[in-house]
């Protein structure tokens, strides 16, 4: 859990109250989402044919009292759905029997597993895992974050130059008792990326690129219903989250939104 005196910040420096109770995890992990998505598409499917079969079998009914025999292309359209109707509900029983399946293994692992490099890992059981590789340095970051470790925070964020002023404005603008606690865009952005875990179940590390020697994207899955995509810069003591231009406008809206009537 985030330290008290994160809490007392968050609530004091940005007017909010029960930020993680109104935060829903609506799946464990993409994979039992897609999955889900698959079955209602099959459900979807299936009522479809099963309508087309009533409607042909109705035609056929008809045909037959008023003593004509239905056509051939009538006869090869009603077997012909009956046999895709059939198929399709074998296919979505198994499709069914997957799932629950794969849900059952998921839970299990997200239980036991702690390389969030091989799967969804719950978020408490990230551990400090040093600044070497990218993917070491996010789950060093997620630990510290939810441990409360400020200095460990701001020590691990890389704010451009090119966005340093606009950061530095933001600071400038908070009220002097919340700029004493926040003196640093780099602790300003800490606090940003410690609110945006509260709440959050799990996560876990899809996939890690290097467009240079010094910088790296890391993709994360499970902190939204989208993949995330972390930027790294490698600095004298390791890897550091990267606050680029983009995620400056995030910031400032995110201060916008905790200062506004709304995000009370």
């Amino acid at each position: 859990m985030i330290s008290q005196r994160f809490k007392a910040g968050l609530i004091f420096a940005l007017a909010v109250a029960l930020i993680a109770g109104l935060i829903v995890m609506h799946l464990e992990n993409r994979r039992l989402g897609r999955l889900i998505a698959d079955q209602r598409q099959a459900n979807t499917t299936s009522l479809r044919l099963r309508d087309n079969n009533r409607r042909l079998q109705e035609l056929l009914a008809k045909s037959q009292r008023e003593g004509k025999l239905p056509g051939p292309a009538l006869q090869l359209e009603l077997e012909h759905t009956r046999r895709e109707v059939s198929e399709l509900e074998d296919r979505a029983r198994m499709d069914h029997g997957k799932m629950i399946a794969r849900q059952a293994v998921d839970t299990a692992a997200l239980a036991t597993n702690r390389n969030p490099r091989q799967g969804p890992v719950r978020l408490e059981y990230f551990q400090p895992a040093g600044q070497k590789t990218p993917d070491a340095a996010f789950q060093t970051f997620v630990w510290a974050a939810l441990q409360g470790k400020d200095a460990t925070l701001a020590n691990m964020i890389h704010i451009d130059e090119a966005v340093r002023a606009d950061a530095a404005s933001l600071v400038a603008a908070l009220p002097e008792d919340v700029r004493s606690a926040y003196p640093t865009p780099e602790s300003l952005a800490a606090l940003y990326f410690a609110d945006a875990l509260t709440g959050r179940t799990s996560a876990e590390i899809s996939n890690v690129t290097f467009p240079d020697a010094t910088h790296a994207t890391v993709e994360v899955q499970g902190l939204s219903d989208q993949t995330q995509k972390v930027p790294l810069q490698l600095g004298p003591e390791g890897w550091q989250i990267r606050v680029t231009p983009g995620l400056v406008k995030s910031l400032s809206k995110w201060v916008a939104s905790k200062r506004s009537p709304s995000g009370k």
